[in-house]
């Protein structure tokens, strides 16, 4: 008796999904990349919950806004949610500020107001901004020893708010005793120094006790941009690092790994300038941005390219995948946004190259307005109206009737032409603001108005 056994062609995956074939075909390190990438699992929960928080992301500015309350078991993708809300609204750079549409903080379980703003701004340091800090400043507190007051300095001016009285020069928001000594003046911004790693200090990160320097406390900003950072140091480890900011009133002074380690690519990248223009090739393509592998400078130790376009700045059109903007190969050119510290990557606009037509419809719109425009979005709380080529506004439910709806779907369809009128327009944010009421008002700027407390 002969037996014969089939053995399965190593080349045939039809067997597989579609996506998981072209994975399967594609390089070891390529695969590999996309093994490790994050994944969004669109499940039904999932998706409502990213759909609500970006509707509260568009909601108009009212005088109490609404909240989102996301409850669930450990590890059931929450986080995830939340990151991916936050990768869709990257950094916008703009010459004279940096604008942070959302930032994530975890809130600190000791309730002191100063853990939590020391919170926020570790947040801001890991938000994709141009630190060392051209434009942002550190959030500084002061305690009064006169009457206890825990004050937020700005703009240099170290007097209490409650008692006038002077403030400490330096940081002694949670700390009882003397201030901490300042460093010494000696230490400026693009020194190289050295010292010796002594605690993993939160929320600052690891403490570095500078040598020859024995009052002058340092801690990391910009680790390494190859391998983990816990793996990038360790207490008792002697380590050589550049100054990048110092903030005598605070007493400390932060450092950068990564300019010691790739010193090539900091410099090149330390020579960008906003505005820059830069040309290469598409390396490759993520949910969460495209990679450009740029004609010239140095390498990048992990990633496939030293230029990153997030999807925002990709295009000023609504498209639906990245894929349908640009392709592994193409030749492109972007306009430098600003220097990601924390990657290594040179953050570019490739929309930046071609005029915005959210700017060119205001050249010619104004408040008062009358525009013929079509439903292209229905969301609870209102529709968005399609008045020009790429240029959406919306309008408001309350500005949808001249009789109260409850529902969009009750006054008007998707899809629908419709007249409308322009009752706010902000070019800096890019919004539009529509009504739909006859006879509609302009409306106001949004002011803060004091809370009554009845109690």
């Amino acid at each position: 008796m002969v037996t014969v056994a089939e053995v399965a062609d190593p080349e045939d995956l039809s067997h597989l999904h579609e996506v998981a074939r072209r994975v399967a075909r594609l390089p070891a390190a390529e695969r590999l990349r996309y093994v490790r990438a994050d994944r969004w699992i669109g499940y039904t929960p999932a998706s409502q919950a990213l759909a609500e928080l970006e509707e509260l992301f568009a909601w108009p500015e009212r005088q109490r806004m609404p909240n989102l309350l996301l409850i669930g078991a450990t590890n059931n993708g929450k986080s995830m949610i939340i990151e991916k809300f936050r990768r869709s609204h990257p950094v916008v750079s703009h010459v004279d500020r940096e604008e942070v549409p959302v930032l994530v903080v975890q809130m600190p379980s000791d309730p002191q107001v100063a853990r939590f703003y020391t919170a926020v701004q570790a947040a801001l340091d890991t938000a994709g901004l141009n630190h060392p800090g051209r434009f942002t400043v550190p959030i500084i507190f002061r305690r009064c020893e006169s009457c206890g007051q825990l004050n937020i300095v700005k703009d240099d001016h170290y007097v209490c708010a409650m008692c006038d009285e002077p403030l400490p020069a330096s940081w002694n928001a949670d700390a009882s005793g003397p201030p901490a000594p300042r460093p010494e003046n000696g230490t400026a911004v693009g020194d190289t120094v050295s010292g010796t790693v002594v605690a993993d200090e939160r929320p600052f990160g690891p403490r570095i006790q500078l040598d020859g320097h024995a009052s002058k406390p340092a801690h990391i900003r910009d680790f390494p941009w190859q391998g983990k950072r816990s793996d990038a140091v360790r207490v008792g480890q002697h380590v050589a690092a550049e100054v990048v900011s110092v903030d005598n009133a605070a007493g400390r002074i932060w450092l950068s790994l990564a300019a010691t380690e790739h010193p090539e690519l900091w410099q090149y990248l330390k020579g960008l300038r906003g505005g820059d223009v830069l040309t290469g090739t598409v390396a490759e393509i993520q949910n969460f941005g495209v990679f450009i592998a740029l004609d010239h400078g140095p390498p990048h130790p992990s990633y496939p390219g030293v230029g990153f376009v997030t999807v925002p700045e990709l295009t000023w059109e609504h498209f639906d995948e990245v894929t349908d903007v640009v392709h592994v190969g193409q030749r492109v050119q972007g306009e430098v946004l600003q220097f990601d510290t924390t990657n290594g990557e040179a953050r570019l606009s490739l929309r930046a190259q071609r005029p915005d037509p959210f700017q060119i419809f205001a050249d010619n719109a104004a408040v008062g307005q009358h525009l013929t425009g079509t439903i292209t979005k229905v969301i609870p709380f209102g529709v968005f109206v399609e008045v020009s080529h790429g240029v959406h506004g919306l309008i408001h439910k309350d500005d949808l009737a001249d009789v109260q709806v409850d529902t969009p779907e009750q006054a008007v369809q998707l899809g629908e032409n419709v007249q409308v009128t322009v009752i706010g327009l902000d070019r800096d944010r890019r919004r539009l603001h529509l009504s739909r009421i006859s006879g509609h008002e302009p409306r106001p700027a949004a002011t803060e108005q004091p809370v009554q407390d009845d109690r």
